[in-house]
């Protein structure tokens, strides 16, 4: 029974956060920005890898191979909607702190920061095939 966040995705956020600090070394605007941007992606990233675990792990339960707790597990399932709701509002928030942060550098000259900290079209157009309905 899985247990842990897709390593794709522990992959991105260790790569967002490395990009982060680099960011957050600037001086002036780009580097308040950066730690904006890094203060609401933490408790996100730590939700996100969470809440796919669980998701990993229902796969488990639909292919027949149960855990040897499924109590806890199916405790941990009931929480997943309300986290995926605050999530999709946790991505508008990062959305416009990425904007101000590409802003922000792209003011300041930091051409690299600008770059870095725009989020790739690929990946947006995999989050919005792969989110859920908001209500």
């Amino acid at each position: 029974m899985r247990n842990h966040a897709p390593s794709s995705l522990v992959g991105e956020h260790e790569g967002l956060l490395e990009t982060l600090e680099y960011a957050k070394s600037r001086r002036g605007p780009v580097g308040e920005m950066a730690g904006a941007l890094q203060a609401a992606l933490s408790m996100h990233m730590e939700r996100e890898e969470s809440v796919l675990a669980v998701l990993a792990s229902l796969e488990d339960l639909a292919a027949d191979q149960w855990p040897g707790n499924p109590e806890l597990l199916l405790e941990k399932a009931d929480v997943v909607e309300h986290d995926l709701k605050r999530m999709h509002k946790e991505h508008d928030l990062i959305a416009t702190l990425s904007g101000q942060l590409r802003r922000a550098a792209e003011k300041e000259g930091e051409e690299e920061v600008a770059m870095r900290s725009t989020t790739s079209r690929a990946t947006r157009r995999w989050r919005s095939k792969c989110s859920t309905p908001r209500r």
